[in-house]
């Protein structure tokens, strides 16, 4: 039996002739005696977005799937681009731009997240086009806002514009905000594929909108 590692396992998926293979096959390929410590492997290395798994169960690179990790960078007017972590496609290729997101195929992420996005063809103006499939990292867990009373509910509008949620909160986890107070809400729930808005928690009132030294302190 031989002994593997990071690099050993990525050099061995970057081979031209390589082809999906499941958890077991690359144990088996790789000739490994521990195949728990592989699968541990294969799974930080997913959570990081540095290879991906198909619905099958075979792992591969995410550009073998035409997939790109990288930063959401919102608009205030709904869509978003992406940043590719890696910017050149192969060596000596041309450098990969930024891919556009649609409002619709944010699918729950965020100003900042660290995604996976499925390519998908491009755009007139030779922009790639893509669907984020993944969220690998939340950019933002706490986010500077104006409370509003919603009835019963409370409503952060955040004042970072390339966020294009409200942050609905609970009657229970207001903190006694009152209306136009500028507020910190941390994040206890996430959007959806469905576009359900995100839930918070206000964790410190700043003080009345406008009120000298508030907008300081909201930077």
């Amino acid at each position: 039996m031989s002994t593997f590692n990071k690099s050993r396992l990525l050099e061995f998926m970057q081979d031209p002739r390589y082809r999906p293979l499941t958890a077991e096959e690359l144990a088996r390929e790789l000739k490994v005696d521990r195949p728990a410590k592989l699968h541990s492997l294969l799974h930080r290395l997913e959570k990081k977005g540095e290879i991906v798994v198909t619905r099958k169960g075979r792992y591969v690179l995410p550009e073998q799937m035409h997939y790109v990790t990288g930063r959401l960078q919102g608009h205030p007017r709904g869509f978003g681009f992406v940043i590719p972590e890696v910017r050149e496609e192969k060596p000596g290729g041309e450098p990969m731009p930024d891919i556009y997101i649609r409002g619709e195929d944010l699918n729950g992420a965020m100003h900042h997240d660290r995604v996976v996005v499925r390519l998908r063809g491009r755009m007139e103006t030779g922009h790639p086009e893509g669907e984020i499939i993944r969220i690998l990292e939340r950019g933002y867990r706490r986010l500077v806002g104006t409370f509003q009373r919603s009835g019963r509910l409370g409503m952060v509008t955040p004042d970072e514009t390339r966020i294009n949620w409200d942050i609905i909160v609970p009657r229970e986890d207001v903190g006694g905000a009152q209306s136009r107070d500028k507020v910190v809400v941390e994040i206890t729930r996430w959007p959806e594929r469905q576009r359900r808005n995100p839930e918070g928690k206000i964790i410190e009132v700043l003080g009345a909108q406008g009120t000298p030294g508030v907008d300081v302190l909201s930077i």
